[in-house]
């Protein structure tokens, strides 16, 4: 697995000529819901390799494993529905995923649904770990192929807003946390709500997330340069709004921002 990724990013034009339908065989033999799941991660993680390194020249290869790739986002073992969802997450960067979109996006909403209820029991860390995936998978959607799912981008929104902040995967945290950010930087509607109405949530999560494992050093910059644009008056009703842990560090990550 590790040498498919290896050539596929180094020598994406012989892996093309090369390598490609060997591998497409490989994943198409062991994709199948037939074989065990070790083989069925692997053909996974190939997949994710393939569609990491090659992206748009990777789509002519997609009817093999693409309908298979989507039914397993939901599989009932974690240990094929994690690379399922983070597929997902990369081939959602390609336009031509855009067919698959609304039914992707309604799965994904789905599982991390699901997960989230179960809440954060130790026995339940590989499944949210899941829906971490799952979250990037489903933004990714949002934000790339916001016309294919426009009907039903308002609750899809809410799903992704009321799942965060990321709860064990470090890498899609600081991606989603990141994501976050911007959109609130760029007032995205469907984020801060009507008149900032989403703001006292979308600000409990930002100070949650703040100079931990799953924010990079930038988007921790940029929450305190974030909270400071905000205004001491517009700062203090937020604030009113927040639970008193969440009240305090905002206060402190205030005063390192000034």
């Amino acid at each position: 697995c590790e040498m498919v990724g290896a050539l596929a990013v180094h020598h994406g034009d012989l892996f093309m000529e090369h390598c490609l339908n060997p591998s497409m065989q490989l994943v198409t033999k062991f994709i199948q819901p037939s074989v065990r799941w070790e083989d069925r991660r692997l053909a996974l993680f190939v997949i994710c390799d393939i569609l990491e390194h090659l992206k748009e020249k990777a789509v002519p290869a997609w009817p093999h494993f693409m309908e298979q790739l989507l039914q397993d986002v939901a599989h009932q073992s974690t240990a094929l529905r994690q690379p399922a969802c983070y597929a997902v997450s990369l081939a959602a960067q390609v336009k031509a995923f855009a067919q698959f979109a609304p039914s992707a996006a309604t799965t994904l909403s789905q599982v991390i649904s699901q997960t989230r209820q179960a809440g954060k029991k130790k026995s339940q860390r590989e499944a949210q770990a899941c829906a971490d995936n799952a979250l990037s998978a489903l933004v990714e959607i949002l934000t790339t192929h916001q016309q294919a799912v426009a009907g039903a981008e308002g609750q899809l929104w809410s799903v992704w807003l009321n799942a965060l902040p990321i709860q064990v995967d470090e890498v899609e945290g600081v991606k989603n946390h990141r994501t976050l950010l911007n959109l609130v930087k760029a007032e995205h509607p469907q984020v801060i709500g009507e008149s900032g109405g989403n703001l006292p949530q979308v600000l409990s999560i930002l100070v949650d997330v703040y100079k931990s494992n799953t924010v990079d050093e930038e988007t921790s910059k940029g929450i305190a340069q974030l909270v400071v644009q905000l205004g001491p008056q517009r700062l203090e009703g937020i604030a009113s709004q927040l639970k008193e842990k969440h009240r305090k560090k905002l206060l402190r990550i205030h005063k390192e921002g000034q």
